[in-house]
């Protein structure tokens, strides 16, 4: 497999270009993570402090390990009255709803969480679909509603609590390469929603379900319009602080907390812990390891190559453990989500990208690691 000499992104990444010496395009433009410290995150914090509300703000917990430590941080080290709030797709791993459980009890922290069944109604239609014609440009559909859902239940459970500071666990080292596939690469010479109406134009059968449609133009407008004039005009006191823009995101130091400290234990059919509290996240990596060859554990290895986190060599081992997924996993959640797995995976035999075995730079899915 073809990747950059100094990161781990392969050439099948949308808009990368390498130089002559081998790098690509997106490490020439990398701009390192900026932690502005924790000093300047109490300056931030300490407005909010009010004996006079029950709560001093609301943690967006997922039961992922960004958003546990989180948790763990506000309640722990920052010794703020903590209302948690979840937002439950459907999805959920057993392993994330008793990390969820576990730690609101450990932690005494008061929780709300809801669920709502935008994704879920959705799904089938969803990944039947683009079975019927398989791109990485509507992988991301998978998930459609849930932005949605999580957004509109956040600002609305902190505004019902009068809680007017929303921590969340944004900042960490990632970026999505999903726009990319609908913007034809780094230049973003289309807009996205013209790139996604290409996408159902060439594939019409996404459009025969109302209710998918509804949902997504929903989110769309929810997402990149309402939400921030929601922002400015409906919520204008909310603050909202992601976290990790202050705090160093410490992947090492993150795991030994959370699992130290919390009891927190990894959803089993995932090899990596990052993005495991849903197993709509797990599905997408394993398309995008069988289309393009790569997945978000790539993109986020490599951020941390150029954050100077970790060593090539590391990243390299890591994404060849980590890029390993069960097919009992995929075809017990096919059974779940009522999706035919054989179609499914015919069609991926189809346009599955072949990559030979080079040394250490080899991605297997499917099967036993070794």
């Amino acid at each position: 497999m073809n990747r950059c000499t100094k990161c781990i992104l392969p050439a099948s990444y949308p808009g990368i270009e390498f130089d002559d010496a081998g790098i690509c395009n997106y490490c020439h433009a990398y701009t390192p993570t900026d932690c502005r410290g924790g000093k300047a995150l109490l300056e931030v914090i300490d407005r909010y402090r009010d004996d006079n509300n029950s709560y001093d703000c609301i943690v967006g917990l997922s039961g992922g390990r960004d958003s546990s430590y989180l948790l763990y941080y506000a309640t722990e080290v920052l010794n703020l009255r903590v209302l948690a709030y979840t937002y439950d797709n459907g999805f959920m791993p057993a392993e994330t709803q008793s990390n969820i459980a576990s730690m609101t009890q450990r932690l005494n922290v008061e929780h709300i969480i809801e669920t709502k069944h935008y994704t879920k109604r959705c799904l089938n239609h969803v990944l039947s679909s683009w079975t019927e014609s398989p791109s990485p440009g509507m992988i991301s559909s998978l998930c459609v509603g849930c932005r949605m859902g999580m957004v509109l239940g956040f600002l609305k459970a902190a505004r019902e609590h009068q809680v007017p500071l929303l921590l969340t666990g944004g900042g960490e080292p990632e970026s999505s390469f999903a726009t990319l596939f609908l913007t034809s690469g780094q230049d973003r010479n289309r807009p996205m929603w013209a790139g996604y109406l290409a996408e159902m134009a060439a594939n019409p059968r996404y459009a025969l379900n109302p209710r998918f449609v509804a949902t997504a133009f929903s989110e769309y407008a929810c997402y990149f319009v309402g939400f921030r004039l929601a922002k400015r005009i409906v919520y204008p006191d909310q603050k909202y602080v992601p976290i990790f823009r202050y705090v160093e995101w410490d992947e090492d130091t993150i795991l030994s907390v959370i699992r130290e400290k919390l009891d927190w234990q990894n959803y089993a059919a995932s090899n990596t812990t990052w993005r495991s509290d849903c197993k709509i996240a797990l599905l997408k990596n394993y398309l995008y390891a069988k289309t393009v060859g790569f997945t978000k554990n790539d993109e986020l290895l490599s951020n941390l190559i150029r954050d100077g986190a970790i060593t090539r060599e590391t990243a390299i081992e890591r994404v060849n453990s980590e890029n390993q997924f069960p097919e009992d996993f995929v075809s017990e959640f096919c059974a779940e989500i009522g999706v035919d797995y054989r179609k499914l995976k015919k069609a991926l035999r189809a346009i599955e990208t072949t990559i030979a075995p080079n040394d250490e730079e080899t991605i297997r899915v499917g099967g036993n690691p070794g």
